[in-house]
């Protein structure tokens, strides 16, 4: 007699991961499908008086869904609970609107650990609101987590270029992510922490005068004088071509200070 063909223990689908509640759900799907392990998700909002996903997360899936081959979602009627396979990241020309609910930084800080491992190089173009009080705002991600991207081997045409500024309640700014494809991450290592060297900003005005810029950058090196910091004494104005009307989007100002008054974003 022959005994009976059965797969390997190898060869058999890995079980699904389950989670409960919507903590870290961006984080979830990414790390699941760079894992490629499907997972279910149960108790989103369950108790709450508008339960289930909200539409942001809502978006967030679909985006995901483009950059990937393959992938299969599940949501029940009432949105409280989510099953995900993940498919093959693919990567490529994309064009998503991110809404107003969140910013841009929102979406591309949940995806920026999956898209160096894409079959090919991503070209990503976002619209809706770049700078709020919530999340990372896209000159933080620009000046502060691409460069430290840059270490890991990214440093060929991984960029974030800013088009226009969007801001609440209307949105429409928009946001261009180049992100090459990698076999292999560069591991490095950071046991030091250093000294500051800059401290940077960006003052940006919005359906106000472009004065407000100026004087924002103007307050801020008085604020550098009371503090005995030196500050550039170099500030260009370089104003941004006009965006449609809807978007009412004005000229930023960049900044080099110690400290300064509603700044969009800061490195060190």
């Amino acid at each position: 007699t022959t005994a009976p063909l059965t797969a390997p223990p190898s060869a058999a689908q890995p079980p699904l991961l389950r989670f409960t509640g919507c903590a870290q759900f961006r984080q979830r799907l990414v790390f699941a499908t760079l894992a490629r392990r499907g997972l279910v998700i149960t108790g989103i909002r369950s108790d709450d008086e508008v339960p289930g996903l909200k539409s942001y997360e809502a978006t967030f899936l679909r985006l995901l869904d483009a950059l990937t081959n393959g992938a299969r979602i599940e949501i029940n009627e009432t949105g409280t609970a989510l099953k995900y396979v993940p498919g093959i990241i693919v990567g490529g020309v994309l064009e998503h609107d991110c809404g107003v609910e969140k910013a841009i930084g929102w979406f591309i800080e949940g995806l920026l650990p999956l898209l160096p491992f894409g079959k090919k190089g991503v070209a990503l173009t976002l619209t809706g609101v770049t700078n709020d009080d919530t999340d990372f705002n896209v000159d933080t991600l620009r000046t502060g987590v691409l460069p430290v991207l840059a270490h890991f081997g990214l440093t060929d045409g991984l960029a974030l270029n800013i088009k226009r500024r969007g801001a609440l309640p209307e949105g429409g700014g928009c946001v261009q992510l180049y992100c090459p494809s990698v076999r292999q991450l560069i591991p490095i290592n950071l046991t030091e922490e250093g000294l500051v060297r800059k401290v940077r900003g960006i003052s940006y005005c919005s359906r106000v005068s472009p004065q407000m810029a100026n004087r924002l950058v103007e307050g801020s090196k008085y604020v550098c004088a009371c503090a005995r910091v030196r500050a550039s004494s170099h500030a260009p104005t370089r104003p941004h071509t006009r965006p449609p009307a809807h978007t009412h989007t004005h000229p930023r100002t960049p900044l080099h200070s110690r400290r300064s008054v509603l700044v969009a974003g800061a490195c060190c």
